[in-house]
């Protein structure tokens, strides 16, 4: 991952997304890149999980081999879940069209050292 100072919170936006997609950018790209090849691997988004967390959970759990969990205990987990502290950096699918474009090709300069691999899971094209 990649260690942010608390001088690089608080750099100016721009220059915030830039040191993020130069360094913490690679990283990911390589963590996705080696679960690719894995056999039976579950492949979720946080839309998924956002939009249907119930939905979401049951196919994780069934992926785990846990079928037999009850539709109330999924609900029951999820409400004690709504009921704790809410996150400071909260995800919202999309932000990754907000970037510079210059940003932009730099990641899919990362992606292109990677050519067999569909990267359009994750928001690349």
């Amino acid at each position: 991952m990649v260690f942010a100072s608390q001088d690089h919170v608080n750099l100016p936006d721009a220059e915030l997304e830039t040191f993020i997609v130069q360094l913490a950018i690679p990283w990911y790209i390589n963590f996705y890149v080696s679960w690719h090849d894995c056999p039976s691997v579950l492949w979720i988004n946080y839309q998924e999980v956002t939009t249907d967390s119930k939905d979401a959970i049951k196919r994780i759990l069934h992926h785990a081999g846990r079928k037999n969990i009850r539709d109330e205990e999924i609900e029951m987990a999820l409400e004690n879940r709504n009921s704790s502290a809410d996150r400071m950096n909260v995800g919202r699918p999309g932000r990754g069209r907000m970037l510079s474009d210059e940003n932009k090709a730099l990641i899919r300069q990362y992606c292109s050292a990677y050519p067999r691999i569909d990267f359009s899971r994750i928001g690349v094209d």
